[in-house]
């Protein structure tokens, strides 16, 4: 059966990477009741990080299952990947977008043997596609599968390059709504919203970048509501792992700082 790589919560992964004494089973849950259907126990369920190109760890499938916050945190307690039930609820009502109560569906995958990746594994290294969706299978013979059998590959050897060549390759993208991306740019005229300045004064003409602050990947509309116009440099923050945005002041929080809106002509708090 195929390994699975999914987009995983930064903090659930935080929490349980930061315990001593980690648990023989942890609550993967997931907002909503997908899973895959092509997996069974014992296979690898990688973790890659939300809103950025990380494969962070693994576990390995247990089972799935219907269940709600409140039952989670009584069945896993802090292995569900928080330290109260309030920050679980917190973390599953921001995920949902729309809000959890306790009480509400959400799907559970139980994993064991949760294990880190010290550096992480970078999905181009490993040849892998980005998230287009809550999860992806992970190519039979694909290098990252020998990480989960112990015996991690040695790294590719240096090639001296080659003749270019031509090949085709296949992928999936989102069709975004260009009329949007237009319209955020139009609104700003190339000017960044956080630092409030034309990229190089302008000289080149506008060169900022559509940025969707609530991941597409991750089930953010493609709505100018969930849009903003960054320099090329602040499009690359945000995308930078650990990097949140705050929806309650409108403010990027990195690291231990907070980086809010020079300029807003369009986007409300939630």
């Amino acid at each position: 059966m195929p390994d699975v790589y999914a987009s995983t919560d930064p903090e659930w992964f935080s929490h349980l990477a930061s315990l001593v004494n980690r648990p023989a089973r942890v609550a993967f849950w997931r907002p909503t009741y997908t899973v895959p259907t092509e997996i069974s126990v014992g296979v690898p369920w990688f973790f890659k990080q939300r809103g950025a190109p990380f494969i962070v760890g693994y576990g390995r499938f247990v089972e799935h299952e219907s269940t709600t916050p409140a039952r989670l945190w009584t069945k896993f307690g802090s292995a569900s990947g928080a330290p109260t039930q309030e920050t679980l609820l917190a973390g599953i009502s921001a995920a949902r977008k729309g809000g959890a109560t306790l009480d509400t569906g959400i799907g559970n995958v139980t994993l064991s043997d949760f294990t880190v990746f010290t550096p992480p594994l970078t999905l181009g290294e490993l040849e892998l596609p980005n998230l287009t969706g809550p999860y992806r299978y992970v190519p039979k013979g694909n290098r990252l599968l020998s990480y989960a059998e112990g015996t991690p590959v040695a790294p590719l050897p240096y090639k001296e390059p080659g003749p270019a060549s031509r090949r085709e390759l296949h992928g999936e993208t989102f069709a975004r709504n260009v009329g949007h991306v237009a319209r955020i740019r139009q609104l700003y005229g190339g000017v960044c919203q956080i630092s409030g300045e034309p990229i190089l004064d302008g000289a080149a003409g506008d060169l900022t970048q559509v940025h969707h602050i609530d991941f597409l990947c991750d089930g953010g509309a493609d709505d100018p509501s969930n849009m903003m116009a960054l320099s090329p440099n602040w499009h690359a923050i945000a995308h930078a792992p650990g990097t949140t945005f705050d929806w309650t002041t409108l403010e990027f929080v990195v690291g231990m700082q907070r980086f809010g809106l020079a300029l807003n002509r369009h986007l409300k708090p939630r």
